[in-house]
């Protein structure tokens, strides 16, 4: 297979360079330019696909595909993903879902709502991503004074959902959905400044089957309802006591390291099936896989403030069944207060015979660090 790579210099990564034979380094947003770009090459070699495997291209990835004439089916996914209000509409229209979400333009039309509602309530940006701007209001004080204006001047309110947090990794093949793993969310809590971010993530999800079941049945219902025929999914829902309600959903690959648990539990590459299914060189899966083992991700805390010393790592790195750690501080480097994904500074994988066990080995390596942090 040939292969186009298209990425911003910030993103772009040296390895990605050594599996693809043409690459264009630049802004995709800008959908003018890329056309420019891409529509001779495809002229001269056709492609049979587009694929993103990050949220910011999902978008430009559609509205290429659909100016090349491959697929307008991406454009209408995309735009009832990204758009989580549009989202809650269509799912309401199907009967799959009832969750009544508001747009949110003022601080007053967050009051009303908890008014109509009650608390808590969710208020979170339209078209977010990596728990950016995710606030749980239970309030009218705090609706008063949260500050919109980073969420990119459209937000929604919504009710918070209670019960535990997974999400769940999905392939579609020619409208048969076939959920390939669910994982079970560890939250933040007190450890950050936004308690939403995810502290972790463990694979599979301890659930029992009949659980398990109604997940199942209820990803399908969504995506049907979303128009999903193709490719993968990533979906975040609670399990309450009313059944599995949806948090949000994309077409692609989930983030936070969730392909390398899928490898090391279900020793399933889901890049395979991304890549390979367009083109018609994989076959669907006729079932779901077997989990072989659990593994679990958890991520490094640390208070905000100035690195003075970090030890332990390499200790750490040789605990049992320690499958990947990674820390992205040194000594002297600023942390900043965790408000989203981004601002984690690091990771631990390990694997175990059960999700408890592979949790436990997380913590236990994770104990290993010291990060001496110097307040600001």
């Amino acid at each position: 297979m040939n292969f186009l790579l298209v990425e911003t210099p910030k993103r772009l990564k040296p390895d990605l360079l050594k599996a693809v034979p043409e690459a264009l380094i630049m802004d995709y947003e800008d959908q003018a330019a890329l056309r420019r770009l891409i529509a001779p090459l495809h002229a001269a070699d056709p492609f049979h696909s587009v694929v993103s495997l990050t949220e910011p291209g999902l978008q430009p990835a559609a509205e290429i595909a659909g100016f090349l004439g491959l697929s307008d089916e991406a454009r209408h996914v995309v735009e009832g993903t990204r758009d989580k209000y549009l989202m809650r509409q269509r799912l309401n229209a199907a009967g799959v879902d009832d969750l009544e979400a508001i747009f949110v333009r003022s601080n007053s039309d967050i009051i009303d709502y908890l008014k109509c509602n009650g608390a808590p309530v969710i208020v979170k940006p339209v078209n977010g991503q990596a728990s950016q701007g995710v606030t749980k209001i239970e309030t009218r004080e705090e609706a008063g004074m949260l500050d919109l204006s980073g969420m990119g001047g459209e937000a929604i309110a919504e009710p918070f959902l209670t019960g535990p947090e997974y999400s769940v990794e999905a392939f579609s093949f020619s409208g048969r959905h076939v959920v390939i793993a669910i994982t079970q969310k560890l939250l933040a809590g007190i450890a950050a400044e936004n308690p939403l971010v995810e502290a972790g993530h463990v694979m599979p999800a301890p659930l029992p089957t009949a659980d398990r079941q109604r997940v199942c049945e209820y990803i399908a219902a969504c995506l049907d309802a979303l128009g999903f025929r193709d490719g993968p999914s990533h979906t975040e829902i609670k399990l309450t006591d009313r059944g599995p309600r949806i948090i949000e959903t994309h077409n692609r690959v989930g983030g936070d390291c969730i392909i390398n648990l899928l490898l090391l539990s279900h020793e399933l590459d889901i890049l395979e099936y991304v890549l390979k299914w367009p083109l018609g060189l994989a076959a669907p899966l006729p079932a779901p896989p077997i989990s072989q083992r659990a593994a679990a991700i958890k991520f490094l805390l640390p208070r905000p403030g100035r690195v003075k010393r970090i030890a332990g790592q390499y200790a750490a790195r040789w605990q049992p069944r320690v499958a990947d750690l990674q820390i992205g501080i040194i000594a002297g480097d600023e942390v900043a207060p965790i408000r989203d994904s981004f601002d984690r500074p690091g990771h631990v994988i390990c694997v175990g015979d059960t999700p408890e066990e592979a949790m436990a080995n997380c913590d236990r390596a994770l104990a290993t660090i010291q990060i001496e942090i110097q307040a600001s």
